[in-house]
């Protein structure tokens, strides 16, 4: 049975993506995204929950935009680049 609500993937399927993107500081969310075939504002979705996850972060800390490496926090006042 299909889901209405689109795509919905597995906890071991957003690892790999989750783990490209911490890797990859030079690149940003979207691009991984487009590479990979998935929703940007999935993928960063799964990043923001993954830190939150692994770090007790707030969705503020985070940087939506730009991948960082692992363990990385934004720093205060960091947001989303605009257009992003």
């Amino acid at each position: 049975m299909s889901n209405p609500y689109g795509n919905q993937y597995t906890a071991e399927f957003k690892r790999d993506p989750v783990a490209l993107v911490n890797a990859s500081p030079g690149r940003t969310a979207n691009e991984i995204a487009r590479e990979l075939g998935v929703s940007p504002e999935g993928l960063r979705g799964w990043v923001k929950q993954a830190r939150m996850d692994v770090d007790g972060g707030t969705p503020g800390s985070l940087d939506l935009g730009r991948a960082r490496g692992a363990g990385g926090a934004a720093p205060p006042g960091a947001g989303a680049a605009p257009g992003d």
